[in-house]
């Protein structure tokens, strides 16, 4: 998790996850699937309860649906605490961008070994979901998986189809027997790294660095998994997805129509058939549906389909049918519009023309409320200086809608403004899923002025704790961290605790630069053990030459990281290291990522001498610049 969500981050949900071990670092990490969703309440919770057996975690971001999809979304994330739900309510079509947010966000929340990209008529089929992790490793590192599409359809009277029932899903068991045009749809390998230079593809069909000027990530075949696909599924749907999704491509280009296009082509050709005035009867839907995303061309149904299983699914909080596809329009249109008003008074006040932005929202409100309008006037009121009516308006936007992440996070920044530290908190803790890095970091900079400072000791390579107690005596104020990899040691250190009576905080870990687990190369004498080969042992201590080759598999952890999530800048921090050559890497890593200037006294014993292979340059160029930043003191 990102060091800076130190203050309010909460454990992922993930039902599970599997572990891998590269050379001596241990990664945990699991399976993940992101969707942008709209308007789909007739196949929504299918969607979720097949796909997630396959997943540990699942995110929707539900893309202002007006029909019944949100609230069985929410009824659902009741159910699976592994399924998280996001809403972005903007208008537009603008799918590629926000798929490679969520992927970003995603990956903070769960960072994942492997994320498959969905739609919501997609259902993962042809393996099992125990087999599922073993298929996905063929995926290269930093690559990306294609899964080829089995679209199934609407049919003229076909055995065994049935258009009249009102689950359609149910009845839908004929697919094209050949993709003529095949499709494929994509799973990322991340191995629970960041997804900071990964860029989706609009359709979800590739996957790009957008670190290396938009090329192609490398890519395998998975010829083991299929996506049942189900884009036609009633007239209903269809109308309603056809002229929507058209809407959305002309609300972010108007001149769409005019432009080639690879993907959307189809949603264009059947708006402009319904905008003819063309009827839209089976026969025509039966079309529609096995030519989606095809070139035209003469459909033979007898040789152009085949029967295949029946999606096997259960509903809970929903029927199965769509919502009428007039009415749906219709509030689509409507919230578009509402949508834009918010966006319209922002831009006002941020060009300071305050009066004009008052009058307008105080209009737009009158006709109907939504969050987004008591959003934008609760942030009138805060550049007006009356906070009191701000919080106000913030509140009142979270009851119209309590999912509306941009009123949480400014109601949140205000009480810090307030120094109501523990309300802001406890909001950030709610929202902490959808937080942007920016925002983190902002909320993370309130609760540095906010917090007491505290006063802690932290002992690396605390041995028999005989420095810690030391320490404590003379700074009876601090809190006491100890930190040793010898697992022999660390109940003698839990006993230190109750010979001082005083708590410490006991760490089984070697200090390093990485997280998971390293080799501890045991000397004759526990005083001595180290994770850093090459060690020369002192004769006249008659410490006999350890085994410093092969050792045995200990946890170790960034310390930089672990002190940048654990220490503020306020705060004093004093840290005793003697780590055994460790020293060299941790300290040269802190003064890299700045942790260094989060520590006010180091006392460090310098290994140079035991270690042949450092050079003296380099042990005296850093205490040089260790003594420049830090109260460096020197163990003997």
């Amino acid at each position: 998790m990102d060091s800076s969500k130190k203050e309010y981050a909460v454990e992922s949900s993930a039902k599970s996850g599997f572990t891998a071990t590269d050379g001596t670092k241990e990664r945990h990490g699991g399976i993940a699937a992101i969707a942008v969703v709209k308007n789909e309440q007739d196949i929504i919770e299918p969607f979720v309860r097949h796909n997630i057996r396959f997943l540990d975690h699942m995110m929707v971001l539900d893309n202002g649906s007006v029909d019944e999809t949100k609230p069985i979304l929410e009824k659902l994330a009741d159910e699976f605490q592994n399924l998280t739900i996001l809403n972005d309510d903007s208008f537009g079509h603008t799918q590629s961008e926000r798929m490679t947010r969520l992927l970003k966000q995603s990956q903070t929340i769960f960072p994942a070994d492997y994320v498959v990209l969905l739609d919501a008529d997609e259902f993962i089929d042809g393996i099992d979901p125990a087999s599922f992790a073993d298929v996905l490793e063929r995926i290269p590192s930093g690559g990306y998986g294609k899964v080829a599409w089995m679209n199934f359809v609407l049919t003229p009277e076909m055995p065994g189809s049935d258009k009249e029932k009102s689950d359609i899903l149910s009845a839908m068991i004929w697919r094209r027997r050949v993709e003529w045009d095949p499709g494929y749809k994509t799973i990322v390998r991340l191995d629970g790294n960041s997804a900071a230079d990964v860029y989706i593809g609009e359709g979800n069909h590739v996957v790009l660095s957008s670190a290396n000027g938009g090329v192609l990530l490398s890519s395998v075949y998975l010829t083991d998994v299929k996506l049942r696909h189900y884009p036609v599924r009633s007239r209903e749907q269809m109308i309603a997805k056809t002229v929507i999704g058209w809407m959305a491509y002309l609300a972010k280009d108007p001149l769409a129509a005019s432009h080639p296009l690879s993907h959307g082509i189809h949603w264009r050709d059947i708006f402009e058939r319904i905008a003819n005035g063309e009827s839209i009867d089976d026969s025509l839907l039966c079309e529609m549906s096995i030519l989606y995303s095809q070139n035209l061309r003469d459909v033979n149904w007898n040789e152009d389909v085949e029967q295949d299983s029946p999606l096997e699914y259960e509903r809970r909080y929903s029927t199965g049918m769509a919502m009428n596809a007039i009415q749906l329009i219709a509030r689509t249109w409507r919230q578009s519009i509402v949508g834009n008003a918010a966006k319209v008074a922002e831009r006002l006040i941020v060009a300071g023309r305050i009066a004009e932005a008052d009058t307008y929202l105080k209009k737009a409100i009158a006709q109907e409320e939504t969050a987004d309008l008591w959003n934008a006037m609760a942030l009138l009121r805060q550049k007006c200086g009356d906070e009191k009516e701000a919080e106000q308006g913030f509140r009142r936007a979270l009851e119209l809608d309590n999912a509306n992440h941009q009123a949480a996070v400014n109601l949140g920044f205000l009480l810090f403004s307030q120094g109501k530290l523990q309300e802001g908190l406890l909001l950030f803790k709610q929202i902490e899923q959808t937080l942007t890095e920016e925002e983190v970091n902002r909320a993370t900079q309130f609760v540095e002025q906010l917090r007491p400072p505290r006063k802690f000791f932290v002992d690396l390579g605390a041995n028999l704790g005989d420095a810690t107690e030391k320490f404590s005596k003379e700074h009876p104020d601090f809190e006491l961290i100890a930190v040793e990899p010898n697992r022999d040691l660390i109940s003698v250190l839990h006993e230190k605790s109750l010979e001082i009576s005083r708590p410490i905080s006991v760490i089984w870990a070697a200090a390093s630069t990485y997280d998971g687990r390293a080799r501890l190369l045991k000397s004759g004498s526990h005083e001595a053990s180290t994770i850093v080969k090459g060690k020369v042992e002192y004769e006249q201590f008659g410490w006999p030459q350890g085994d410093f080759i092969e050792g045995n598999l200990v946890p170790c952890i960034d310390f930089s990281a672990w002190l940048a999530k654990t220490a503020h800048n306020n705060d004093e921090v004093v840290v005793r290291m003697d780590i055994e050559g460790a020293e060299y890497d941790v300290l040269e890593k802190m003064i890299a990522d700045g942790t260094i200037r989060l520590i006010k006294t180091l006392y460090c014993e310098w290994h140079i001498d035991r270690f042949p292979e450092i050079p003296r340059s380099r042990h005296d160029n850093l205490v040089n610049s260790i003594s420049q930043m830090v109260d460096l003191k020197v163990l003997v």
